[in-house]
């Protein structure tokens, strides 16, 4: 027996000339539905067949093989290593339940991560797969040996593919993630965040770059004052952010979540991204002279003072108003109020104003989004 990958939550194993995935204490065979072709290597296919194959052990030796678990999907991580540093590296779903290794895992032109059917168009079955979109990246090349090996067909930079799947090839600790309440950018969320625990973050940064959203060095215990709220759509993209509040600073922050990894990459904070320190805007009751700023009307003032108190609750959002802007409510931890924010396309806040639960009822009802009142109170 050879072991591949012991790290994490799954081992990888070559024994009696099969590849296994050890996962909860069960042994997995990985293999592939192929269609054999006369004279050549068989063709994998993401459809079924009248032929299973199995993995050779010859076929990893010019492979590293990493496997790990990941929102209830198999993955298995090809590292090539032809010369003595990683060249490039491709990536496989496998069905935890039987061992199928069915599709391969893409990078899409959006950056989003997605896995489709193994196949080719030269068989009447494909037609009938769901494709991966044009321009879409199965390779990715080694971040040391790019551009030297840029030639590699339908390939990508590999720096974000081993941001997002770091977990299968260095898995770390969940408990010790749990026990310490530390956000790691390279592990899914969704595994061990819980709604309503503080955890630190490091390096969460402002549109403009600066940590924690300060010109000056942060403290431990506002660093790790982050408290968790949950997922939502701050930005009418269909990808979630995790939301999370600072007492400490007053502030609060959108990080987006990859869908395929629930990995978080805390680079995205400027321009094009929706992971940062959310800014803070000015009132326009304030500008036209109708409220004076600071006093208890001044909705920025208000809104900071309740995240500083830990007194907001983020709850749904959406664009109930259909005006093309995304929509954020807050309810108050005390019951008093009820907060909608309004978003810029970037994640970014545009302005903010509270509601009783009357005012918040009736625009719901009014624009046909009384089922979302539940939701809310």
């Amino acid at each position: 027996m050879k072991t591949h990958d012991s790290e994490g939550n799954t081992s990888l194993i070559f024994d009696d000339n099969k590849l296994s995935a050890i996962y909860q204490d069960r042994t997995i065979d990985i293999w592939v539905y192929v269609v054999g072709e006369e004279g050549y290597s068989d063709n994998i296919v993401g459809w079924e067949t009248n032929k299973k194959n199995f993995f050779l052990e010859e076929a990893s030796n010019v492979f590293n093989l990493y496997a790990e678990v990941i929102n209830d999907k198999g993955i298995l991580i090809f590292e090539a290593h032809i010369s003595s540093e990683p060249q490039y590296y491709f990536a496989w779903e496998f069905s935890i339940n039987d061992g199928w290794a069915h599709s391969n895992i893409a990078e899409e032109p959006s950056g989003k991560y997605g896995s489709y059917k193994m196949g080719s168009n030269e068989y009447p079955e494909w037609e009938y797969l769901v494709k991966a979109p044009d321009y879409s990246k199965f390779v990715f090349i080694s971040p040391e040996v790019y551009p030297k090996y840029k030639q590699i067909g339908e390939s990508g930079e590999g720096t974000n593919f081993l941001r997002a799947f770091d977990q299968v090839i260095n898995p770390v600790s969940l408990s010790e993630l749990i026990d310490k309440k530390i956000v790691s950018p390279s592990v899914n969320i969704n595994s061990y965040l819980s709604v309503g625990t503080e955890y630190l973050i490091e390096d969460i940064k402002d549109f403009d770059g600066n940590l924690h959203a300060s010109n000056e060095t942060s403290s431990d215990e506002l660093k790790s004052a982050y408290k968790y709220q949950g997922l939502i759509d701050v930005n009418k993209d269909g990808i979630n952010e995790a939301i999370f509040t600072n007492k400490m600073s007053g502030r609060w922050v959108t990080a987006s979540v990859e869908s395929y990894t629930g990995t978080i990459d805390f680079s995205k904070y400027g321009q094009g991204g929706t992971t940062r320190v959310v800014g803070i805007y000015i009132d326009p009751l304030v500008t036209s002279g109708d409220v004076v700023q600071f006093s208890d009307h001044d909705s920025q003032y208000r809104f900071q003072n309740d995240l500083k108190i830990d007194n907001l609750l983020v709850k749904t959002s959406g664009d109930f108003d259909s005006d093309g802007v995304q929509e954020v409510y807050w309810k108050t931890a005390d019951g008093s109020a009820y907060l909608r924010s309004l978003m810029h396309s970037d994640g970014n806040i545009r302005y903010a104003n509270y509601q009783s639960e009357e005012q918040m009822s009736n625009y719901l009802t009014n624009n046909g989004y009384e089922s979302v009142i539940s939701d809310i109170v």
